[in-house]
């Protein structure tokens, strides 16, 4: 048995009929789709109440401590004035590659003031993390 296009449930490229036309599909709206059937005064309703819903996370995420800093973005904080005082005119992503590479060169002796810095961080981080859920 020959099985075409059409018996798999595609569109064919010519229409059933064997002429040579191509098949043509409908402009018209459907009711199934990204909008679906929702009047417009329902859409706009939907997104009014999405973007009060955005409004109280980002109003919940207000009072959250800020996260703690990790090692290398201390090392980062210190080193950036002085990559920049050395090369003035490289773009900023450079500046990041200098630094990353300078940070990877580093053995864990150099890296200890910075790991111990956001270790203590970290236990502020905790502490207000801590002290927000009590309240």
């Amino acid at each position: 048995m020959e099985m075409t296009i059409a018996s798999r449930g595609h569109i064919p490229d010519r229409d059933s009929t064997g002429g040579g036309k191509p098949a043509t599909i409908a402009k018209g709206r459907s009711s199934v789709g990204r909008r679906g059937s929702a009047s417009r005064n329902n859409r706009k309703a939907i997104s009014s109440a999405k973007r009060a819903i955005r409004k109280l996370r980002k109003q919940e995420r207000a009072w959250r401590p800020k996260r703690a800093i990790g090692p290398y973005m201390f090392f980062c904080k210190d080193q950036h004035a002085n990559v920049t005082a050395d090369n003035p005119s490289i773009p900023f992503t450079e500046i990041g590659k200098i630094l990353g590479a300078q940070w990877q060169q580093m053995n864990e002796k150099d890296k200890k003031p910075y790991i111990k810095r956001s270790e203590v961080d970290k236990k502020r981080y905790e502490k207000e993390l801590k002290r927000c859920k009590l309240k």
